[in-house]
């Protein structure tokens, strides 16, 4: 079943109600409780101090005059602040951690106010200061918890007066009361590169994690031999979960250049990244479809048979499209060179375009269109995947989100097998088009429940309408 709008009743009111409330408090969240003087912002400085709420990192920007040296581009979010008036010259503040080494600076705070019962998601704004030589990596942590939040990751520079990146963690379950949020960011030795924060806050949900099976941050610079191989890594530093560290399978294999090696790691392009693009098969032909897929059939379902697949995408302002697909079978057997997985498995497609168009293919059918806002850089895309059991043609309901907005709900009847995989498409075969993947992370959950914003949409009994882009069922 395919729902283009969805009216949404008050049944739920007091469901709705219950979500978010009990929220633990950040304080200064978005860094506006200070007004520095002193050039270029640093909290180092005497005259400037310490940022408030916070221990660690390098300062604010912009101070007092509105000279910001830090902020070089983007635009700075409004702020989360109640009762806080930002900085008159610029309408906000951000925090920023200058880094020059390996070696990990941090901006912590004590987070109280935490339910061990409850679970939670962390959100917040970063950029990067565009004047760099080198990539600024950060990622997000919480004591007690075994693994990151928000895995290690490069911070890239949004660019003119865009809008900051929006972030938000996987789900995660306090161990007590009180745990310390860290951002910490790091880069090679003899750079000078700036991570920029903002608008910190975490939201309680009604969401329960239960297993991360698998998590690859496909982040290994500066640890591994540039040979751009997707199964190069020292271990433990990019795969994490129950399942262990996976060899991937793909179209092409992955290596430092030549034509059909379209599979790349550590590429100058996108260094913490999965680059997709596709390659030579001879001298006029090309692989349209480039895919790489975890070796794994991810069938450790909890009893009630409930998975997230998440992964960062960007189309990269293709023509064509980058892929997730799940409930494929795998994809190795295919011919090749091999036709677009995503719209001819057995399994499920959900395509984004550059343009932020979607479409959503269940085993080879076009079962869902639409769009979402556009925007350069990675899109948060997410399968919520609720099954009595994966496999025998048992009802399978999905949904799918994009930047944490609920763009699709489908109702299935089976899927092939439990395989995870990233494809891009490059329909014109001359077009060496470049797409990105990264942050490919598969859990179970004990529960799912519309998110908080949905909710109150539910409760107030509106009627929630998709932007639907009208685009026949055939490839582009």
């Amino acid at each position: 079943m395919c729902r283009s709008v969805m009216a949404l009743g008050v049944g739920v009111l007091a469901l709705a109600c219950g979500v978010g409330l009990g929220a633990p408090i950040i304080a200064n969240p978005s860094f506006e409780q200070n007004t520095f003087t002193a050039w270029p912002g640093y909290c180092s400085n005497p005259a400037n101090g310490p940022i408030t709420g916070w221990t660690g990192g390098s300062g604010l920007n912009p101070i007092s005059d509105g000279q910001k040296p830090f902020v070089d581009n983007g635009a700075i979010p409004s702020s989360l602040d109640i009762g806080v008036s930002p900085n008159p010259t610029t309408g906000g503040q951000v925090a920023f951690i200058q880094v020059g080494s390996p070696t990990r600076s941090s901006l912590t705070q004590a987070i109280s106010g935490l339910d061990p019962n409850a679970s939670y998601v962390l959100e917040y704004r970063e950029n990067a200061r565009s004047w760099q030589d080198s990539a600024v990596s950060l990622d997000v942590t919480l004591s007690g918890q075994a693994t990151d939040l928000v895995p290690d990751h490069t911070v890239r520079a949004v660019g003119g007066s865009d809008p900051f990146h929006y972030i938000r963690s996987r789900v995660f379950r306090p161990t007590s009361a009180t745990e310390t949020l860290s951002f910490s960011a790091w880069t090679a030795a003899g750079r000078d590169n700036t991570a920029l924060i903002d608008n910190v806050r975490i939201i309680q949900i009604t969401q329960h994690p239960s297993t991360v099976l698998f998590q690859d941050t496909f982040s290994d610079e500066f640890f591994r031999p540039d040979n751009y191989d997707i199964n190069s890594q020292r271990p433990g530093t990019r795969q994490s979960g129950t399942v262990g560290s996976l060899p991937y399978i793909e179209l092409t294999g992955s290596g430092p250049g030549g034509e059909g090696w379209r599979t790349q790691l550590d590429n100058p392009g996108r260094p913490d990244a999965l680059l997709l693009a596709p390659g030579r098969t001879g001298a006029t032909a090309y692989y349209p479809s480039i895919w790489a897929c975890p070796d794994h059939d991810f069938v450790e379902l909890p009893p009630a048979g409930r998975q997230v697949i998440e992964v960062w995408l960007d189309p990269h302002a293709t023509r064509d499209w980058i892929a997730l697909v799940f409930g494929t079978s795998r994809p190795n057997a295919n011919p090749s060179p091999a036709p677009p997985i995503a719209t001819n498995s057995n399994g499920f497609g959900f395509l984004l375009y550059w343009d932020g168009s979607w479409e959503l293919y269940d085993r080879a059918t076009l079962v869902d269109q639409g769009s979402v806002a556009a925007h350069a850089g990675f899109y948060d895309v997410r399968a919520e995947v609720d099954v009595l059991s994966y496999l025998n043609g048992s009802p399978i309901s999905i949904n799918m989100f994009v930047d944490d907005l609920l763009v699709a709900s489908h109702a299935a009847t089976a899927s092939g097998s439990n395989y995870v995989l990233v494809e891009q498409y490059g329909s014109l075969q001359t077009d060496l088009t470049v797409t990105y993947a990264d942050n490919l992370l598969i859990y179970n959950i004990d529960q799912f429940v519309p998110e908080p914003g949905t909710l109150a949409f539910m409760a107030a009994g509106l009627l929630v309408l998709r932007l639907r882009r009208r685009r026949s069922a055939g490839l582009r």
